[in-house]
């Protein structure tokens, strides 16, 4: 990508974990939900965010059952500032 968006994000979310625990040591803060894709044959780092999806089905002898489905969204532009994730023109 060539936003500096997770950095910058990083690096706010810490300092204001310090700030809110300033006796603690080593802090740091790190966003999942970021991995690497290809794009147009040039590997990229590309946020995505998984997500779990919940209901009860009915079911046709009658009653109903828990069902959950997991995804992952894979995003072409960066959620935070909009910018394209690039690979090779």
């Amino acid at each position: 990508m060539k936003c500096n968006c997770r950095a910058d994000i990083e690096e706010k979310l810490t300092e204001r974990f310090k700030a809110n625990t300033p006796d603690a040591r080593e802090h740091k803060v790190t966003l999942d939900g970021y991995g690497f894709g290809i794009v147009n044959n040039t590997m990229v780092m590309q946020p995505y965010f998984s997500y779990t999806a919940f209901s009860y089905v009915p079911l046709k002898k009658g009653g109903e059952k828990p069902k959950k489905v997991t995804g992952n969204m894979i995003f072409t532009y960066c959620p935070f500032c909009g910018e394209k994730v690039k690979g090779d023109e």
